[in-house]
């Protein structure tokens, strides 16, 4: 390599010496792990010789190709990854018992403190909360060793994946266990992620009503629930399990533009949640009004989204280049006064599995459903006013239409809308108007339906032709809006554009370049 330095005798008496070092600490923990007998102290070791091997091959990948070969050759390198993976291996098939009592135990101990929150004192809710923080933890701790674990994992394979003596075979056999490996590091690294943000909302949450005014106003939602967080759980996190077929279960097989779309996506929602999370600790900061909050984990929260927001993009740099070309979503969408549902998007190929196709959420986060798990929950209300209905049943439709009358555009946490997503949240926000209609429209039929009316009390039935009133007036709004909305779509777009970065296709470019 011109300009390279050359390589003295002393350089390589200094690597034997290391390397003989590392492979010697490797050396006992293998036999340390071997003669364990307590099961505890035994996936310690585990873990400690997978940890010794990442540092042998790591240090060995440093090396000049001459000198490294010279201390541990090729194929000794590739029996030492092996055995770390088959060590790695039994650790996780170990583990997976401990990580479903621990789970077990958590889920109890929430359901424990949800009855009590209805008739307990402060204190004991204070104290209960204490003891189901100490469950959400233990699964906190067992996630972040698996994370540790898998990431020594991946390491071991890229080390491996690139040496120069392998065959074409071997090393397309080589970058599929290292995509297989990286995909696993990423996934606990994500669950590590879920475990403490769901941590930090059983620790704050049950607090926030003795929180000063101002801190609550800057931290607490008006669904009682710490800001951004819930959004997280029910946004980002699904639409990144929603690729886990793919990247856990398919021998690591490059994934396809589907896949890649919604990492992508996944991994801009990332860096968002953790730039408005950051801006909610600096909030608090500068009004001093978090000084006596448990919020250790906020700030932790922002470092792993960043690190796994980075985390994506090199699990995409292994991927082979196949970017995602989307058309402007088109499909159903749901109520305003439920969840958000999934927006379908029709893509340009037509090689769509028929298991998963690409939606959208409200938000705009790209995630992979079932056909039919997309419309489910619109038909289902749909079926809900058509279809003739028992007395206990009727006590649900009246209650839904309450629900209808309190129609309002949704309003999430507020966030820059980025240029890309802001035709699809126009078009998705019309979409919503348009079924906020055609249920309404329903409701409205079934409430006039003389085969319910007649299972109304005369209080009912006032209270039920109250309600048609409502629904009546109230059905040219939506219709207004939409209308609006679907005429304004470019005028948003550039509105957006104005004061949003475009988006960072061209850096996923950039970083799947093959290196020179």
């Amino acid at each position: 390599m011109v300009g390279a330095t050359p390589v003295t005798d002393e350089d390589v008496t200094a690597a034997r010496r290391r390397m003989q070092g590392l492979l010697d600490e490797l050396r006992d923990c293998r036999d340390a792990a071997g003669q364990a007998q307590d099961s505890e102290k035994k996936q310690e070791l585990r873990d400690r010789v997978v940890d010794a091997t990442s540092a042998v091959l790591g240090c060995r990948a440093s090396l000049p190709l001459s000198v490294a070969r010279s201390i541990l050759s090729d194929n000794q390198a590739r029996r030492l990854r092996d055995h770390a993976l088959c060590v790695g291996d039994k650790c996780n098939a170990k583990g997976s018992s401990t990580i479903s009592s621990l789970e077990a135990h958590r889920n109890r101990a929430a359901k424990v403190f949800t009855l009590l929150q209805s008739n307990a004192t402060r204190d004991q809710l204070s104290q209960a909360a204490s003891t189901v923080a100490t469950h959400y933890a233990a699964c906190m701790e067992w996630w972040q060793k698996k994370a540790r674990r898998c990431e020594m994992m991946r390491s071991v394979c890229a080390a491996t994946a690139n040496l120069p003596g392998a065959t074409a075979e071997m090393r397309q056999v080589e970058q599929a266990a290292l995509r297989l490996r990286a995909g696993w590091a990423l996934n606990t690294k994500f669950m590590h992620l879920q475990s403490r943000i769901a941590l930090a909302r059983v620790t704050i949450e049950p607090q926030a009503s003795t929180f000063e005014a101002r801190a609550r106003e800057i931290l607490i939602g008006e669904n009682e629930q710490v800001r951004l967080l819930g959004t997280f759980m029910g946004d980002v996190f699904p639409a990144f399990l929603s690729t886990g077929d793919a990247v856990l279960r398919s021998n690591g097989r490059p994934l396809d533009a589907h896949h890649c779309a919604v990492l992508e996506g996944v991994m801009g929602r990332l860096s968002d949640f953790a730039t408005a999370l950051q801006h909610i600790r600096t909030k608090l900061d500068d009004h001093q009004a978090g000084a006596d909050l448990p919020l250790e984990h906020l700030g932790q929260i922002v470092d792993d989204a960043r690190i796994i927001a980075h985390e994506v993009m090199h699990f995409l740099a292994l991927q082979p280049n196949a970017p995602a070309i989307i058309k402007p979503p088109a499909g159903a969408g749901a109520s305003a006064a439920r969840q958000p549902e999934p927006r379908i998007v029709a893509t340009v190929s037509d090689s769509v599995p028929e298991a998963k196709i690409l939606v959208r959420s409200d938000p705009g986060t790209k995630k992979l459903v079932s056909a039919n798990e997309a419309h489910a929950s619109w038909a289902a209300d749909l079926e809900m006013w058509q279809a003739p209905v028992p007395v206990e049943a009727l006590k649900k439709l009246v209650t839904r239409a309450d629900k209808l009358l309190q129609f309002d555009l949704p309003g999430p946490e507020a966030r820059q809308m980025k240029p890309e997503d802001a035709e699809n949240a126009a078009g998705t926000l019309v979409e919503l108007l348009q079924t906020q209609v055609t249920e309404m429209q329903a409701c409205l039929a079934a409430l006039d339906d003389p085969r319910r009316r007649v299972l109304l009390t005369p209080a009912q039935m006032q209270d039920a032709h109250d309600k048609t009133v409502r629904l009546n007036v109230m059905l040219s709004e939506p219709q207004r809006l939409a209308k609006a909305l679907g005429n304004g779509k470019a005028a948003i777009s550039i509105d957006c554009m104005k004061t949003t970065p475009f988006p960072r296709r061209s850096g996923l470019n950039t970083w799947r370049r093959p290196r020179s």
